[in-house]
C-alpha cells in the first residue's frame, strides 16, 4: 500500500532540511530513496537561486534564480527558471519510480497554478510505485494538492520528529 504525506509549513520553517535529514537515515537503513530536493542559495540574507538535488546521484542543476534569461512568468517575478533544468528535474522523477521512498520538494504555483515545473512529479506520485512519497508544498496550496491526492496526510513541519520516528518503524 503506498502512502502520500504532505509536508507543509511557514517559508524557512526547515521541510527542506528535513526531507533532506530524512532521506539520508532512510539511506542508512538501505531504503531506495529517490526525487528531488531544492536546495536555496542565499545572499545578502535573502533567496537568490534554488538548486535542484537528485536524491539518486546526488548531482544539482540551478533551475530558479532572481535575474538572467530564462522562463519568466510574471506572477513568480522576481523568479526566472531554466528551461533544461526543469526537463532535467521531470526526467530525473520519470526515473524515480519504482522506489521505497520518493521525495518531492517542492510543488508550489508553477507545478499547480501554472501547470509547469515538475511536471512529472504529479504522474511519478499518481503512479503509487512507492512505500512513501513525501510531497513538499506550501500551506496555502494544500486545498489543490488535496485534489489531485485525496488519500494523501497532512503533516506539519513542527509534527516532523514524532511522525518521523513512527514511519521508520514501518518502513
Amino acid at each position: 500500500m503506498s502512502e502520500i504525506t504532505l509536508l507543509t509549513g511557514p517559508f524557512l520553517s526547515g521541510k527542506t532540511s528535513f526531507c533532506l535529514e530524512f532521506s539520508l537515515e532512510l539511506k542508512d537503513r538501505g531504503k531506495d530513496v529517490r526525487g528531488i530536493i531544492s536546495l536555496t542559495e542565499f545572499e545578502g540574507g535573502r533567496k537568490a537561486r534554488i538548486w535542484a538535488r537528485d536524491l539518486k546521484s546526488g548531482e544539482r542543476k540551478l533551475f530558479a534564480r532572481k535575474e538572467g534569461e530564462g522562463l519568466a512568468i510574471p506572477q513568480l517575478s522576481p523568479w526566472v527558471f531554466d528551461r533544461k533544468a526543469i526537463s532535467w528535474i521531470n526526467s530525473r522523477l520519470e526515473e524515480a519510480i519504482p522506489c521505497d521512498v520518493l521525495i518531492v520538494d517542492e510543488l508550489g504555483p508553477l507545478e499547480f497554478q501554472f501547470h509547469d515545473g515538475f511536471q512529472a512529479a504529479f504522474k511519478a506520485i499518481g503512479s503509487q510505485s512507492f512505500k512513501l512519497a513525501l510531497v513538499v508544498v506550501r500551506p496555502e496550496l494544500l486545498n489543490l494538492a488535496l485534489k489531485c491526492w485525496t488519500q494523501a496526510s497532512i503533516l506539519k513541519i513542527e509534527e516532523v520528529h514524532r511522525w518521523g520516528l513512527e514511519i521508520l518503524q514501518t518502513l
